[in-house]
């Protein structure tokens, strides 16, 4: 597998960052316009410092989808239809409740034991701390919502 820095950095550093530190305004700035926020997020991509910059991809064509996950808890679904490679995400989630309390997590794509490709749904909290919430087998965005919205409600109770 081949390392693309601006998809490692894009989704492991930056949108995090955003999210735990602008979090609302990211929210506000959607809400109110969702193709010129798409473009902001092709516009970031092609910002992000990384090592090799002739490396480089093109922005990926980003797409979302805005749910409500249960009454406490929406969420924004970001899909980057062009991740292919190991620690790239396919998904990532956004959760963010009245009180804004941001969570957010990532489809990530990885190698099984028998070289074969499988996806893990993981957390990153505003502390950089990082969980693992298992492995599938397929590219499924119903299933990672689904495993969201588990893990929400899980800690509702």
């Amino acid at each position: 597998m081949w390392y693309r820095e601006d998809y490692y950095k894009f989704t492991h550093q930056h949108m995090p960052h955003t999210v735990f530190n602008y979090g609302r305004l990211l929210v506000y700035r959607l809400m109110r316009d969702e193709e010129s926020f798409l473009e902001n997020l092709k516009k970031t991509w092609s910002t992000i410092e990384i090592d090799k910059p002739q490396m480089r991809k093109a922005p990926p064509d980003f797409s979302l989808d805005i749910l409500q996950f249960n009454i406490e808890h929406t969420g924004i679904i970001l899909t980057i239809p062009e991740a292919r490679e190991d620690q790239e995400a396919a998904y990532i989630g956004i959760t963010y409740d009245k009180d804004d309390n941001f969570r957010y997590f990532t489809y990530e794509i990885g190698q099984g034991s028998q070289g074969e490709t499988i996806y893990f749904i993981c957390e990153c909290t505003k502390d950089w701390e990082h969980f693992n919430y298992g492995f599938h087998h397929e590219r499924d965005k119903a299933l990672f919502i689904k495993k969201i919205s588990e893990i929400l409600v899980y800690d509702l109770v």
